[in-house]
């Protein structure tokens, strides 16, 4: 492992993401310095990995690591370092450190920690992407590169949160498609290793699978470079930071696109409909990028769109699929990633500089910016394709690979010509309209009445407001390396034959030999560029009078209003769907949903009483029907009580009822968890109940009789499902494996155990987060309650009557209560005894689980007894333990819990158990499971207790309080005190509540209405 290069370079970013919180801490802005040398240190550490690569050696230790992931799905975590993933990860990592070097002096003084740690997480995620070798792997990383590029645009503030929400929205498309691609490859191979997918024969043998998945893929990859008609998201995405676009929407996100398409394109290359959707898609794209440039009067939003036209050439080429196509798309993916990361920077220096990106209202800043001028003009030439730069080669190279397609190449070629026409216009509009022109006077004028009256003086020097400033060093030479390296590159372009031909191979699966050089004598391509130069050079002189008619005229639709009017759309027809249940009544939402489903069960019964198998032998005994007779006259009972004590004894009594049953049916393990489940479910309610009246409001006649209908067909479709589905089938396979099986695997012998926290404990394990999030809910319910003081005597409602903790001092409900306090006493002598004892039954329980019947959730339930005890034996309402200690619990169980999961990586994969024997006993990493079960069921019954018995005041500010507005400050601030209060009495004591509450002042105590 040591020597796992493609291992060593994760590690490293993974490390990077952990310490960014405390270098922005330390550092602040200055800490993107630390994270840019990480960077350099972990593309330092693909290296060897790089080397085998280029020399040939691909498969050796150093550019593959696999280990079982999810094995019982065949999914592994695999690492592949080929030619693709290599030259992808370099751009994304050597980039990704010069952006964070210009970052550190572009982002303002301080902690900029929502930038460093989701830059950090974004470049994780990408080189995962292109260095992945499972199909699992891959498409997670692609989604976590959407969240990234989500909340990287997100933290804009307001200017980001529409245009983020809409990137979201169509990258996470994309990647629904992926997934579905990804699925039906999965399913139809039967493996998810990227290797052996895309050389299966598959894509050959059967062209209509091939076909839906290539389109799929190609879905999936245009949402994310930005290809017609998804291409709105890009020029949206402008809110963001310019540091954020010169990475992830020059050289980082909109780039996995291309490399989706590269990675399947051995796959698909042949495939026709892959063909044509991506030529097609690529050279609109390509136009429509270039004409909305020429329209931007913004330099951010023109390099964005510049940004959607280079990226439509790469697609059209990858499109054609030939060697000398992909050899253009690995190419200008290079020289791409160099000039346009470079010129976003550069639109934040001249930002910095100038105060605006607004072409009209700057001055010309070619003498006052001499070096802005020159790095902004070598960029502009590369990317319209003039020598002696990078991106004429890559240029000359895209029309090479459009005239190899076979019958279409002169069509394809014209059309990325016209596109060069195009880059070349806008390139020129950059430089011209930065750095020479200077601002139009008389369209500001039109603009704001008066032309404001900066610029640049005899000297040279900026005159643009008080604050405005030349761009120091440290900000212009991080801006100006990717484009200034892209003249060397040019000149000893033959320097990347190696790279780009390992490239090619991963692509085509096959060999191949590419020669570069800038210079390869008259052909038909510099034949095709010199006529580019010439209309370009036309436009550029004819700029004055041909671009005001464009900027003047922009398009009546752009991408975020369609997307805006969709949303409306779909807003309008959700209302209209929901209006039928637009009410906070329940039997509006349940009333359908359980009639249907009484229809549909009892339906199916009518139609298949015919076929039914006939019930097993041994099934119907006397005593169900004994149990079945209790049940009805309980749930008959609890149906017609009035008062909510007496429903919530018969309510009791079916769940003892049916403990009795389960007990019948030879289940103790089950038995004895619905008893402890039933008996702090009582002690829970009766806690409820002193926040409510001790009667049932009389319901409205016509609701009453519609419940009745509702239940009535519910319990008797409840019922025909049971006689249609129960007790006429043997057990199946999965039993029977579990019978026979279960103690040789895990050696142990209760097998409802096993199957919780071995076989199934992934499933434990979600239900242990919902567990979880179901106590954090109640905390965050229970502390947002309005608490009300109800003055009795001004009020002549018979609920307010008849509710103990509503009355004032001297009632006799409150010397009823008062008399009560002495039942602690008994309580307390007995909690001194059988507490023990139950933490003993409780250790037992969890130890044996594994054997007999026990285990984590008995146990918890068991010590959760304890807590009830202790509460219900106090003299006065108080919290049981500290104030976070369940909150703590949760979060520690559930900790544990994954802890054990991990732990599983040592057996092969996440929660494989891991057994031994201590002292003579056998032993398992499951126990750890179990305990973290253990600490989490106990923590959610202690936040019950705690919130629900501490401190339920009900009732109406009390007088002369006036409304008090309940804030998030005012969960653990001052309430109104216990309801003592009648009238002409001293305003009642104050009281801290929250989850942190240990104590009540003197009054009424919640408490001792339940005992009454």
């Amino acid at each position: 492992m040591l020597t796992v290069s493609v291992l060593w370079t994760l590690l490293i970013l993974l490390a990077t993401v952990a310490v960014t919180p405390v270098l922005d801490r330390l550092l602040g802005r200055a800490a993107c310095w630390v994270l840019a040398g990480l960077y350099l240190v972990a593309a330092g550490a693909l290296l060897p990995a790089s080397a085998a690569v280029l020399t040939g050696a691909e498969g050796s230790s150093s550019t593959e690591f696999s280990v079982p992931w999810a094995p019982q799905w065949g999914v592994d975590f695999a690492l592949r370092a080929d030619g693709i993933g290599i030259v992808f990860a370099m751009i994304a990592l050597v980039i990704g450190a010069v952006v964070l070097a210009y970052s550190a002096r572009y982002l303002e003084r301080g902690r900029q920690l929502s930038f460093s740690l989701v830059m950090a997480l974004f470049t994780l995620s990408m080189v995962g992407l292109v260095l992945a070798d499972d199909l699992v792997l891959l498409f997670i990383c692609w989604e976590l590169t959407s969240i990234a590029s989500f909340l990287l645009i997100a933290r804009s503030k307001a200017a980001g949160e529409a245009a983020s929400m809409r990137t979201l929205l169509i990258t996470f498309l994309g990647g629904l498609a992926l997934l579905t691609a990804v699925s039906l490859m999965t399913v139809r191979l039967g493996t998810t290793s990227l290797q052996e997918v895309l050389a299966a024969e598959i894509w050959t043998e059967d062209p209509a699978f091939a076909t839906l998945v290539g389109v799929l893929v190609a879905i999936a990859a245009c949402t994310k470079s930005a290809q017609f008609p998804f291409h709105v998201w890009l020029p949206d995405a402008m809110a963001a930071a310019t540091p954020v676009s010169a990475y992830l929407h020059a050289a980082a996100v909109v780039k996995a696109g291309i490399f989706l398409l590269l990675r399947f394109s051995p796959a698909f290359h042949d495939v026709v409909a892959w063909n044509v959707l991506l030529i097609v898609a690529g050279l609109i794209t390509a136009y429509v990028g270039g004409f909305f440039a020429l329209q931007q009067r913004d330099l951010k939003k023109l390099m964005a769109y510049s940004t959607v036209s280079q990226l439509g050439l790469i697609v059209t080429v990858i499109g054609v699929g030939t060697e000398a196509a992909i050899l253009a798309a690995v190419l200008h993916t290079i020289a791409h990633a160099l000039f346009k990361s470079g010129l976003f920077m550069m639109v934040g220096v001249i930002d910095h500089a100038v105060h605006t990106r607004e072409l009209r209202r700057m001055p010309s800043l070619a003498r006052a910016m001499p070096g802005s001028f020159v790095v902004t003009l070598l960029g502009c030439m590369s990317m319209a394709g003039l020598p002696p730069m990078l991106g004429f080669a890559s240029k000359e190279a895209l029309l090479t690979g459009a005239l190899d397609h076979d019958g279409a190449g002169w069509l394809v070629a014209i059309g990325i010509a016209g596109a060069s026409v195009l880059t070349f216009a806008y390139c020129a509009k950059i430089v011209l309209g930065a750095f020479v022109d200077g601002r139009d006077e008389a369209a500001l004028a039109r603009i704001d009445g008066t032309a404001p009256r900066d610029g640049v003086d005899a000297t040279g020097a900026i005159v643009h407001g008080a604050d405005a400033h030349r761009p120091e060093r440290l900000l212009l030479w991080p801006a100006a390396l990717p484009i200034l390296a892209g003249l060397p590159l040019a000149l000893v372009v033959g320097v990347l034959d190696t790279p780009v031909a390992r490239a090619i191979d991963a692509a085509l699966g096959s060999e191949h030999h590419p020669h570069l050089a800038l210079w390869h004598g008259v052909t038909p391509e510099l034949g095709l560029t010199a006529v580019i130069i010439v209309l370009g050079v036309l436009f550029a002189l004819g700029r004055r009078r041909l671009l005001p008619p464009l900027e003047a005229r922009p398009f009546p639709v752009d991408g975020a209003r369609v997307l805006t009017a969709l949303d409306r759309l779909a807003e309008r027809l959700a209302r209209l769907l929901v209006r039928p249940l637009a009410s906070d009544d329940p039997m509006r939402h349940l009333g359908a949903i359980l009639v249907v489903f009484a229809l549909v069960v009892l339906g199916a019964l009518a139609t298949l009483a015919g076929g039914l198998a006939p019930m097993a032998e041994g099934v119907n005994r006397p005593v169900d029907v004994v149990i079945l007779v209790l049940v009805a006259v309980a749930v008959l009972v609890l149906c017609t009580r009035r008062d909510r004590l007496g429903a919530t004894v018969s309510l009791s009594a079916i769940g003892i009822l049916a403990t009795l049953q389960i007990l019948a049916l030879g289940a103790p393990d089950v038995a004895l968890t619905q008893l402890l489940v039933e008996s702090l479910t009582i002690i829970i309610i009766m806690l409820v109940l002193q926040r409510l009246p001790l009667r049932f409001s009389a319901p409205q006649q016509p609701r009453r009789r519609g419940a009745l209908v509702v239940a009535a067909l519910v319990g008797l479709a409840a019922g025909a499902g049971m006689f249609l589905f129960m007790g006429r089938r043997g057990r199946s396979e999965v039993a029977e494996r579990y019978i026979a099986d279960a103690e040789e695997i895990t050696g142990g012998h209760n097998i409802v155990n096993v199957i919780l926290v071995e076989f199934r404990a992934l499933d434990t394990l979600g239900e242990l987060s919902v567990l979880g999030m179901a106590g954090v809910a109640i905390v965050a319910v229970i502390s947002s309650l309005r608490h009300r003081y109800i003055d009795p005597s001004e009020t002549s409602d018979p609920q307010v009557d008849q509710h103990p903790a509503l009355r004032g001092p001297g009632t006799s409900a409150h010397r009823a209560i008062s008399s009560a306090w002495g039942n602690s006493a008994a309580l307390q002598l007995m909690v001194r005894v059988t507490a023990p004892l139950l933490a003993i039954i409780s250790a037992v329980l969890f130890m044996r689980g594994h054997n007999a019947p026990g285990g984590g959730f008995i146990a918890a339930l068991v010590g959760a007894a304890i807590v009830a005890l202790l509460y219900l034996s106090t003299s006065s309402d108080r919290q049981i333990g500290p104030p976070r200690a369940p909150l703590f619990l949760i979060g520690g169980g559930v900790a544990v819990a994954l802890g054990a999961g991990f732990l599983g990586y040592a057996e092969g994969g996440f929660l494989e158990p891991l057994h031994g024997h201590l002292l003579g006993m056998h032993v398992s990493t499951s126990m750890i499971f179990d305990a973290g079960v253990y600490l989490a069921v106990l923590g959610l019954v202690m936040i019950a207790v705690n919130l629900l018995g501490v401190g339920s005041s009900t009732g109406s500010t009390p007088p002369g309080e006036g409304t008090r507005e309940r804030t998030d400050e005012a969960v653990e601030g001052e309430l109104p005190g216990p309801l003592e209060t009648t009238r002409g009495e001293p305003a009642p004591s104050r009281r801290r509540v929250g989850v942190g509450t240990s104590h009540l002042d003197s009054g009424t105590s919640p408490k001792e209405v339940g005992r009454r």
